[in-house]
């Protein structure tokens, strides 16, 4: 389980959608992302947030899923390890591209 843990939070955006849970993100294998993940989908303008699992993941991009029936993903939306963001810009990259 210890290869899930990343050093370091990273930060991604919703690229585009195939439907309203599942979606592809600009984190992959580059960035330490791994199948099984699970990552927080959040908007910066509301309250809105849904967990989502990595479902396939390539270099530069991955797939991924909400994990509850009920929530949905937004493209553009925020895509990040943390639970919480810290109130920095939504326009900063990802830690990985750093």
């Amino acid at each position: 389980w210890t290869t899930y843990l990343l050093p370091h939070p990273v930060r991604g955006r919703i690229t585009s959608l195939q439907d309203k849970q599942t979606g592809t993100i600009d984190l992959g294998t580059r960035h330490g992302l791994r199948k099984g993940m699970t990552l927080t989908a959040q908007s910066s303008d509301t309250c809105l947030f849904s967990m989502v699992e990595v479902v396939s993941v390539a270099e530069t991009e991955s797939v991924v899923r909400c994990l509850w029936q009920d929530s949905f993903i937004l493209s553009n939306q925020v895509v990040t390890s943390k639970f919480h963001e810290d109130g920095r810009s939504s326009n900063q990259p990802s830690e990985g591209t750093r």
